[in-house]
């Protein structure tokens, strides 16, 4: 009887050791129970691309009346919301500036997407991963562009719509609008997360 438990307790023990590793792998999709993406509401078609923000305060969205992109003047994540992040997925921070991981915007801030634990999640910046950061935040500007800069002749894209592809499945989002890299190249320019 001794044996037999001391099996059982063995395979117990592998089996758990076998689930804390499945689940400190890298999260390619925000988990929706957990990240399930916020937006500012106060946002539209009409102001989202203008350069007109400031920062609204400490848990605030930004407000009109400034001079920055909605995008930089929401960009104040506390180190402390990003370990959180990094706990809640169950993962360690590795503390490497941003070299593995980056605490990524479910809904980029760019599309009037929250800084705020529920709109964060961090996503692998692992380049052997098909769909990594980098992917995503090709697809980012392509949505922006979309909204804020269409091609001649087509009308701008909904502010709401573009923050659906990415309350949506990201990876899906990316295949509809990114049929080929050169559908959605990568950019030269930082800060529209």
């Amino acid at each position: 009887m001794t044996t037999q438990f001391a099996r059982f307790g063995l395979a117990l023990l592998l089996s758990c050791s076998s689930l804390s590793v499945a689940a400190a792998d890298d999260p390619i999709r925000p988990d929706p129970s957990m990240t399930p993406g916020l937006v500012d509401s106060t946002v539209g078609d009409n102001n989202i691309c203008a350069h007109d923000w400031t920062y609204g305060g400490a848990g605030n969205p930004p407000v009109e009346g400034g001079s920055d992109t909605y995008s930089k003047a929401a960009r104040r994540t506390p180190a402390a919301t990003k370990e959180q992040s990094f706990q809640e997925y169950g993962l360690s921070d590795p503390h490497d500036g941003g070299k593995s991981y980056e605490v990524d915007h479910r809904v980029p801030l760019s599309l009037g997407g929250r800084d705020d634990i529920r709109n964060l999640w961090p996503e692998t910046r692992d380049r052997s991963v098909q769909w990594n950061a980098w992917v995503k935040d090709r697809l980012e500007f392509k949505i922006y562009n979309m909204v804020c800069h269409p091609p001649a002749g087509q009308p701008p894209m909904h502010v709401q719509d573009a923050q659906a592809v990415f309350l949506g499945d990201w990876v899906a989002g990316y295949q509809q609008y990114c049929p080929t890299d050169g559908d959605c190249p990568a950019y030269g320019g930082a800060g529209n997360d």
